[in-house]
């Protein structure tokens, strides 16, 4: 079990998790501030111990004595003063009162070592491996003399995110691995925070996962709408861990893959979810980013680099002046997502984004822009959206660029712009709409037909009729049986974002995926 060098800095300085040839994967365990037993813990196991747990955590968390128990969180094992052995040529550590602490342990759980008395290594993180019920041994260490004792901490979970990092510390810092963060619990950030994973490589994958109660994977699904409130027809956040941001919270990364998954990030006026910089790719899915209240130029949720936003809530409500709810840079894809602003400015927007594609998306009641595409020299495309109640759906900024816009398959219903800015007055921009349903829209392509070199003009294939939602006064929007967006698209595919996922799909392709009733 070779093990490349691994720090976890932001809980020891210099903590590792051994030295080798080659990097495990491995699953840390946080749990809400106060919930966990110990504030000391090992914190997590290797990935191939948990599989081979069949995905349970009970034998990685206990008493602190040997007994093991997944309801208090606390370390499996946690005693001090343990004499240092000689494992075959590897550090480990011997209950000399035989009392069979180490009889539940599970190979490749994390332990954490303080107070080493001697110079072979440096506290921190460690991965042991039972030698027999009353001595372990540490992954990657070597051992030199018989001098020393330490103090242990084996399995557990760490006690809460603010635990888990500092503010500017980096969680990890390695090569060629993955790592699953499993979130359970609620907590409260009142400082900056940065979830970062310095030093990493490409093929770094760093995952911020929402567990239940049970430490199982949460899968949210939405709720039915029962009104016209913003808090309708979302993810159900009931299932879902909360972190409470009065402040901002970011991911910083080298070279890494970052995954955030499962998770409710509630904003308060300035808090706000900030994306990640000097990230190959990011991910962020069936996540709620809310933030109430927040004031003109705040946003809900922020990112800088490549990624994908999918299958999640952004919502800027009770905003007021040029807020943005969403606003991403460089290629970024966002689909299947309900983004709500519902600032009573015109220049709010939904969604800011530089180039990319949406699709699949929900917008409804916005008194600003749904979709700004802010550089105007880059592709963009919107698929399979839905638009309802607003005052432009889709605006790229006047300014002279070539640019390509792709507009197909989109529902549009009691707005009053659809598109706008779309020609720049030079040449060379490819511009295709088709397959739109344009209902009681009063300016629908403006600066568009017949201006445009290179557009390719098959707005005839748009069609003007009401979609008929099944409840827009319920924030239900999807079609009913007899609506005409049904089968209207190419290869009788339905139009809109929150079709009915029928024969050929709807959509455009990345459809919500529920039917709302």
């Amino acid at each position: 079990m070779a093990i490349r060098t691994l720090l976890i800095s932001c809980l020891l300085v210099g903590s590792v998790f051994g030295s080798a040839t080659d990097q495990e994967d491995f699953v840390v365990f946080v749990w809400d501030a106060g919930s966990s037993a110990a504030s000391t813990t090992g914190g997590g196991c290797t990935r191939a111990a948990l599989d081979g747990e069949a995905g349970s955590i009970t034998n990685f968390m206990g008493n602190g004595s040997g007994t093991p128990s997944a309801t208090t969180g606390g370390p499996l094992v946690s005693q001090n003063a343990l004499t240092i052995e000689n494992q075959a040529g590897v550090i480990g550590v011997t209950d000399a009162g035989a009392n069979g602490w180490f009889t539940s342990m599970i190979d490749g759980t994390i332990v954490q070592v303080a107070n080493y008395s001697d110079n072979d290594m440096a506290d921190g993180f460690f991965i042991a491996l039972k030698i027999d019920n009353d001595t372990i041994s540490f992954v990657g260490t070597t051992y030199v003399d018989d001098v020393g004792t330490a103090d242990i901490d084996l399995g557990g979970a760490i006690d809460g995110i603010a635990s888990l990092i500092a503010s500017a510390a980096d969680l990890v810092d390695a090569s060629s691995f993955d790592c699953d963060i499993l979130i359970k619990g609620n907590e409260i950030f009142t400082v900056d925070r940065t979830l970062s994973a310095g030093g990493g490589t490409a093929s770094t994958l760093l995952s911020f996962l929402g567990v239940d109660s049970s430490w199982a994977r949460v899968v949210p699904t939405r709720v039915v709408a029962s009104g016209g409130t913003i808090a309708n027809s979302l993810l159900d956040t009931s299932i879902m861990p909360k972190i409470t941001l009065n402040t901002n919270v970011r991911f910083s990364t080298d070279q890494t893959y970052i995954q955030v998954d499962g998770i409710w990030f509630s904003g308060n006026n300035t808090g706000r979810m900030v994306g990640t910089v000097n990230s190959d790719f990011q991910i962020y899915s069936n996540c709620v980013f809310d933030n109430a209240g927040i004031a003109s130029g705040s946003i809900a949720l922020q990112s800088d680099q490549f990624g994908l936003v999918d299958n999640c809530d952004v919502i800027a409500s009770g905003a007021t002046g040029d807020t943005v709810a969403l606003s991403v840079d460089h290629d970024f894809s966002v689909r299947n997502c309900i983004i709500r602003n519902d600032s009573s400015s015109a220049a709010s927007k939904n969604l800011d984004l530089t180039f990319g594609l949406v699709s699949g998306c929900l917008f409804y009641d916005f008194n600003g822009t749904a979709i700004f595409h802010s550089d105007r020299g880059a592709p963009m495309q919107v698929m399979g959206c839905t638009f309802e109640n607003g005052l432009t759906c889709i605006s790229t900024p006047a300014q002279s660029s070539a640019f390509v816009f792709t507009c197909m398959k989109n529902i549009a219903a009691n707005c009053t712009t659809f598109c706008t800015n779309l020609f720049s007055g030079t040449d060379n921009q490819i511009i295709y709409a088709a397959y739109n349903n344009l209902f009681n829209i009063t300016n629908r392509y403006v600066g568009w037909i017949g201006e445009v070199d290179n557009s390719i003009d098959f707005s005839f294939t748009d069609i003007s009729s009401d979609p008929l939602f099944v409840s827009e006064a319920n924030d239900n929007y999807n079609l009913q049986a007899t609506s005409p967006a049904k089968n209207a698209g190419p290869l009788l595919t339905n139009i809109g974002a929150m079709s009915d996922k029928e024969a050929g799909g709807g959509g455009g392709g990345g459809v919500v995926g529920v039917v709302w009733n």
